[in-house]
């Protein structure tokens, strides 16, 4: 019987399926899958190639094509050390004295935006190992780079760690009363150059600031010598006899 014949029969009798519910149908899904595996063993080929990229990551993804990129560079070594042969007796026979040499385009096996993350983190890991002092500032260079660093890292001081930032201008815009000391210097000032008068006020500035940096420096010796103890006998009699005479202290 086949399947799309028809029941002819008299009112009497009733057909039903016998079973027919009892299973399920065939997992048509399962199916195709073991047919899609059987198609990438068959051919010998990674899965991404063939477009079976289903469940595959971007980073398995990388790495089946970085394989397939491995073998295409092997397959061009062993065609380039032979055309190479063949093109260097060629030079030889027309008394050419030099050598041919093929090359390949590269071919790209990651993505530009990973390479450059990975560049950074690099470059930024060097960047501390030298400022923990682990590696020279040449060293870090060569590693990134390829040469020398071509200058000294620039460094970037506060108010607190540069000694010397009362010299720096004022830049707040602060305005104090005018008082003698903050004149220009008269002497600079007399000898007519063009520059005199804005280089006597800097002088005076520079030297207003350096006798502020002079009394927070002494005052910073004063409390550090508190903290001493008592003070050795021979710098007591240094200090006493330095007028008088010349002490040599050993």
């Amino acid at each position: 019987m086949e399947p799309d014949n028809d029941f002819y029969h008299t009112s009497s009798i009733e057909i039903k399926t016998v079973g027919g519910t009892r299973t399920g149908t065939i997992n048509a899904q399962a199916v195709i899958d073991i047919i899609n595996q059987q198609v990438v063993t068959a051919l010998k080929q990674l899965p991404i190639l063939l477009g079976r990229n289903e469940g595959t990551t971007e980073t398995h993804g990388t790495v089946q094509w970085q394989i397939y990129v491995a073998g295409i560079q092997s397959i061009q070594r062993a065609i380039k050390r032979i055309l190479e042969k063949a093109y260097n007796v060629v030079l030889q026979v027309n008394g050419k004295q030099r050598s041919a040499k093929l090359t390949f385009h590269e071919l790209r096996v990651t993505d530009r935006q990973s390479e450059a993350n990975a560049e950074k983190t690099e470059t930024e890991t060097k960047i501390m190992q030298r400022k923990e002092d682990w590696i020279t500032n040449d060293e870090a260079a060569n590693a990134m780079v390829g040469h020398a660093a071509v200058a000294e890292p620039e460094t970037t001081s506060t108010t607190e760690a540069d000694p010397l930032s009362a010299f720096r201008t004022d830049k707040r815009g602060i305005v104090s009363k005018k008082t003698r000391a903050d004149e220009p210097d008269d002497f600079i000032i007399s000898t007519g150059d063009p520059w005199a008068e804005e280089l006597a006020a800097l002088t005076v500035r520079a030297k207003r600031k350096f006798q502020a940096f002079s009394d927070d420096q002494m005052e910073l010796y004063i409390e550090r010598l508190k903290d001493l103890g008592e003070l050795p006998t021979r710098i007591l009699y240094y200090v006493t006899n330095r007028d008088d005479e010349e002490v040599i202290m050993t």
